[in-house]
């Protein structure tokens, strides 16, 4: 069944809105913090360690600990242990974002709206215009620097990530939830075997994932079929040593049959640039004072509204 995720910028109506969705389709609901729940039962890291995964700043200990690419590792197991159990699913929260593209029965949903929108919507729930201000630059950021972590990308409200942009100073939750539903049903997010198959390689993933950053190993992992690559992230000194290593971890790892390694853009980065990346992304969002939204749709969303199949 096609799973819904969605995203929503803070005072942006997604509370009202994941409710609407879930009682006309009966998705269970799974949030972030039910994943970071999850994430704790698998791991041990504790829930306010796997919560910091989400924040912008990174502390010095956390640092040296790698604590946030141990936490994004078991919330992908996590995530990908629930969407493999094959269960009707709402994820409400940021979480969605690490569904790989593959999985192609995922809608992807972000509730947005202007400043003005949100602030008004702080103030009628009985917060400071000040303080209202603070919160939602503050939640911004942490979204920015999570999208970065989770996608590659540093803009959380960018269109590329989702099938639907819904701008919710435009529309009313009940108006949102009724297309949600109506494009949940469309062909082009029904399972396939290639998405289950997208699944497995994701649970796969996941699985190896959790190991190497528990070795504090800075790698990308992927997997198809059983076959697994690994994208080395960090500068080393001896890699061809590193390689035997990750080959040798991944290839002891139950339903890994191949492993490659090689290396990624992060390879040539120093550690103080890579960790300002993600820092800076949380600095570099569009003017959110000034900045609109429009509805928008997905390529494939689009083809099925216009009728066109692809080639």
């Amino acid at each position: 069944m096609t799973v819904v995720s969605l995203a929503s910028g803070l005072y942006c109506q997604g509370e009202a809105v994941v409710a609407a969705v879930a009682g006309a389709t009966g998705l269970a609901i799974v949030t972030d913090t039910d994943l970071i729940q999850a994430a704790d039962s698998l791991s041990g890291m504790g829930t306010e360690a796997l919560g910091r995964t989400f924040a912008a700043r990174t502390s010095l200990l956390a640092r040296c600990t790698h604590e946030k690419e141990q936490g994004l590792a078991w919330l992908r197991l996590a995530l990908a242990t629930r969407l493999a159990a094959n269960e009707p699913l709402l994820l409400a929260g940021w979480c969605g974002l690490l569904v790989p593209r593959a999985i192609s029965h995922r809608l992807g949903v972000c509730l947005v709206a202007d400043a003005a929108s949100r602030l008004q919507a702080a103030h009628d729930a009985g917060l400071p215009a000040g303080e209202a201000r603070q919160a939602i630059e503050r939640s911004d950021k942490d979204h920015a620097a999570w999208t970065r972590r989770a996608t590659g990308l540093a803009d959380p409200f960018d269109p590329a990530l989702y099938d639907m942009v819904v701008p919710m100073d435009k529309t009313d939750p009940a108006s949102a939830a009724a297309c949600i539903v109506r494009h949940q049903t469309d062909p082009a997010v029904r399972p396939t075997e290639a998405s289950r198959a997208a699944v497995r390689d994701f649970l796969l993933a996941a699985r190896v994932g959790t190991v190497l950053a528990g070795q504090g190993q800075a790698v990308t992992v992927s997997a198809r079929n059983g076959r697994v690559t690994l994208t080395i992230d960090k500068r080393v000194l001896f890699l061809a040593r590193l390689e035997r290593h990750l080959r040798s971890t991944a290839m002891g790892i139950d339903g890994v049959t191949d492993v490659m390694t090689k290396v990624g853009r992060g390879f040539y980065q120093s550690d103080i640039y890579r960790q300002a990346d993600f820092e800076r992304a949380a600095l570099c969002l569009p003017d959110s004072e000034s900045r609109e939204f429009t509805p928008t749709l997905s390529e494939r969303l689009e083809r099925e509204e216009s009728g066109v199949r692809p080639a």
